[in-house]
């Protein structure tokens, strides 16, 4: 009879060591999702902070104006430096989508937010700018959220 507990004793503990190891590998596999998604989110606010700290400087202002304007849309009654502001409030408004379908794809955000977001990218790009800057300079570099972007505005 002890062998026979003794048996049963080693298999539990085998399987414990098992469950164990499947849940370590689980964690790792949520951590490494977790840190990508965290290095993702930096690289976007990087990028925004560039654009946030030209919209308190004319001379940014002025050079994206010249260097990056897209001159796609009526800028009718604006001064350069308004077009410019313009353009690049709409690149900060796309990075902050962005960094929102990504937390969604990494499954950090709820389908209702997810939601929320679609409805406010079919909004906000019937601005003319907003499209302008999407058009011009976003789908230049063709990515995941482009193509989605064009399937929420152009669904077909």
């Amino acid at each position: 009879m002890t062998e026979k507990w003794r048996g049963v004793f080693e298999f539990g503990g085998l399987a414990m060591l098992a469950a164990s190891l499947v849940f370590v590998a689980f964690q790792m596999q949520q951590d490494r999702k977790i840190a990508l998604a965290e290095l993702n989110s930096l690289q976007l606010e990087m990028f925004a902070s560039r654009l946030n700290s030209g919209l308190e400087s004319d001379a940014y202002l002025s050079m994206y104006g010249q260097l990056y304007g897209t001159k796609a849309w009526n800028t009718e009654g604006l001064s350069d430096l308004e077009v410019a502001a313009a353009e690049i409030d709409a690149q900060i408004w796309l990075t902050y989508m962005e960094m929102g379908y990504e937390h969604y794809g990494e499954g950090m955000g709820s389908e209702a937010a997810w939601s929320e977001l679609r409805g406010e990218i079919k909004a906000m790009l019937a601005h003319p700018a907003y499209r302008a800057v999407f058009d011009e300079l976003w789908k230049e570099a063709p990515s995941e959220f482009t193509r989605t972007v064009d399937a929420i505005i152009d669904p077909k």
